[in-house]
């Protein structure tokens, strides 16, 4: 969030009923993460079971200067071939969001960052694709840069049960490492 408005979210919950609009909004695909090889990161299944679960480690906070860094892995993805482990490390900083994802694997895999924007953000992209700007219904302007060629994909946010709102979500994607930044004026 930037003040009071939100600028990166997760897609929320709008039902609990069982079927495809459930089933979707439990996936690592609805929420603001990285996804391989289109599988989720933790094996959901019916409306409230998940089995095999990711597994968080490397978790550490630390001050650096003027910046703060939160780190840590999970591994949710460890039966797919190479055992690949999804490490992500936020560097916050006036008015700076650096985010690095890295996948560690013995095999090579498809990655796709996601950033769901908030309701309301109005995203563009600069035609090579790897940056661009969101403004936030207040006014505020964000720019964004990222290391590969990302996109803007249409999708909804679910603020409340049964209500979906149009947004924008930033798809990034990548092989074994990805640097997403956000900037904007304090």
């Amino acid at each position: 969030s930037l003040g009071r408005e939100r600028l990166i979210v997760n897609s929320g919950i709008s039902t609990y009923a069982a079927g495809d609009l459930r089933a979707h909004q439990r996936s690592t695909a609805a929420h603001s993460t990285v996804e391989i090889d289109g599988e989720n990161s933790s094996e959901v299944w019916s409306s409230f079971r998940v089995g095999r679960r990711a597994r968080v480690h490397g978790v550490a906070v630390a001050g650096e200067g003027e910046t703060i860094a939160v780190s840590g892995a999970h591994d949710g993805y460890r039966w797919l071939q190479g055992r690949p482990t999804h490490h992500r490390r936020w560097q916050f900083g006036a008015g700076r969001l650096v985010v690095l994802d890295t996948v560690s694997s013995a095999a090579s895999h498809h990655c796709q960052a996601r950033f769901h924007l908030g309701a309301g953000v109005e995203a563009t992209i600069a035609s090579n694709g790897r940056g661009g700007s969101l403004k936030l219904a207040g006014g505020r302007s964000v720019e964004w840069r990222a290391s590969e060629k990302a996109t803007l994909v249409s999708g909804n946010f679910y603020s409340e049960f049964g209500r979906a709102i149009a947004n924008t979500c930033l798809l990034v994607p990548f092989t074994k490492d990805c640097r997403t930044e956000f900037v904007w004026s304090t």
